[in-house]
């Protein structure tokens, strides 16, 4: 679902500011229905039409955190595994 830029952010840019365009898309129109709110456009491709109003093609990836924490302790006991597998032989002699 498409949410709404707050009043307070689209204040927030000066008049000649180029980023306000750039970042944030102000309505569109679908199937004759005008949507005048703006949203931010940062992962919505706006040139693809979407299958209804909310339906845009946003793929973008979250990775939380508690993943990368996951990530890092699977990496630390594939290295420690393979340390171990390295050294047994040279202390077994």
């Amino acid at each position: 679902m498409i949410r709404p830029v707050s009043s307070n952010l689209l204040n927030s840019f000066e008049t000649a500011d180029i980023r306000k365009a750039f970042s944030i898309q102000s309505g569109y129109t679908f199937n004759g229905v005008a949507e005048t709110r703006s949203f931010i456009k940062k992962y919505i491709d706006v040139s693809k039409t979407p299958a209804n109003r909310v339906d845009w093609p946003i793929n973008f990836i979250v990775l939380r955190y508690t993943d990368v924490l996951l990530l890092k302790a699977e990496c630390i006991l594939r290295v420690l595994r393979v340390l171990r597998l390295m050294w047994t032989p040279l202390l077994i002699k």
